[in-house]
């Protein structure tokens, strides 16, 4: 299946699969607004992130596949892991 991007283009979905692949290895920072921004096929792109362990990522994509509850846990371990890593700061 193709996508439609901004300029019009269409482009498959090996590639997209892809450059999520590539994101997650080089810039994980990125890739939950790359998902937000643009249609990415989500199965694949699930289990990439799922590999990479993106996990703001991954919580969106199971919340896009109508797995609320998963992503839901998912959202409260990067809570717990944010406040976490919050209270080692004020430790210090």
């Amino acid at each position: 299946m193709l996508v439609d991007r901004e300029d019009g283009k269409k482009i498959d979905n090996e590639i997209l699969t892809k450059f999520i692949e590539l994101l997650c290895e080089k810039y994980p920072e990125r890739v939950l607004p790359e998902l937000i921004q643009w249609d990415y096929p989500l199965d694949q792109s699930l289990l990439i992130c799922k590999k990479f362990k993106i996990m703001d990522a991954t919580a969106f994509l199971l919340e896009r596949t109508g797995a609320t509850d998963e992503a839901l846990q998912m959202y409260v371990q990067i809570l717990n892991s944010s406040f976490d890593q919050y209270l080692d700061i004020l430790q210090k």
